[in-house]
């Protein structure tokens, strides 16, 4: 579903990337806000921590880390809390340094232990999705350690090198786009697989409504073939009844024999 915060997070990760590249190489300034030069010292740890706010949130919702693992969940959560305070605090203290170093040094905390609980996801709990964002995490890193060790002299300055964090950070929005297609391939397989089993519940239901409706049926005209011929038992026992007071009222003196000798009492009993 397209309300899910994943596609937020991810969008947002995209476009604070963007942004944060134009102001490290100075593109931001030079088209985007050339009148604001305090904006463009503080736009790089401001976007650092954006960035690790989405990445982070986005890997949060993407697999659903808080089903599996809480501790793994809130020590995520704690590095969102302080993304936060430090893109606050940039704007609020208006002082590169200490900016940029509280951004730097929370990246290297989200990213180490960012590849930890990865690698915790990928092993211990074989999860699709870690898999693939594991994938994506290392490509942007494999870029930034190019550029790294150009920056060290430990490699030529040559074109991989010296973009080397762009070009991670384009496999990696590609690896993230293609997680999220195998996401909603997952979801609309789930789905499939759900509305046949609801179809087939469906149907044998149905067979079975069907099938005590046809006993019910049989039930009712077995009781009413019993009525009918308790019915008639009742008539004929009626009139045989009838027939048999009738006999017996012929056969018997309506009032007792009398004698003046003896003192006889009788009762007679139709039938």
């Amino acid at each position: 579903s397209m309300r899910d915060p994943a596609y937020f997070y991810c969008s947002l990760y995209i476009s604070s990337f963007c942004l944060f590249m134009m102001s490290l190489t100075g593109l931001a300034y030079q088209y985007l806000w050339p009148n604001w030069p305090w904006w463009s010292n503080l736009a790089v740890p401001f976007f650092m921590g954006i960035i690790i706010i989405s990445i982070i949130q986005f890997a949060r919702h993407m697999g659903v880390v808080w089903q599996y693992s809480y501790i793994i969940d809130n020590i995520l959560k704690i590095i969102v809390a302080l993304a936060i305070a430090v893109s606050a605090l940039t704007l609020v203290i208006n002082n590169y340094r200490i900016s940029i170093i509280s951004a730097t040094g929370l990246t290297g905390i989200a990213a180490g232990f960012g590849a930890v609980a990865l690698f915790i996801f990928v092993i211990k709990y074989k999860h699709r999705d870690a898999r693939n964002y594991l994938f994506a995490y290392l490509l942007f890193l494999a870029g930034v350690l190019l550029y790294v060790l150009k920056t060290f002299g430990l490699l030529p300055d040559v074109f991989i090198t010296n973009h080397g964090i762009e070009i991670g950070a384009v496999f990696n929005v590609v690896a993230l786009s293609l997680a999220l297609t195998d996401r909603i391939n997952v979801m609309k397989d789930n789905l499939q697989e759900l509305n046949v089993n609801l179809e087939d519940k469906v149907k044998e239901r149905t067979e079975e409504l069907e099938a005590a409706m046809e006993e019910l049926e049989v039930a009712n005209d077995t009781l009413m073939d019993f009525n009918a011929k308790l019915e008639e038992n009742q008539r004929v026992a009626a009139v045989d009844m009838r027939m048999a007071a009738n006999v017996q009222a012929g056969m018997l003196p309506r009032q007792a024999p009398k004698n003046a000798g003896l003192d006889m009492a009788f009762v007679f009993k139709p039938m």
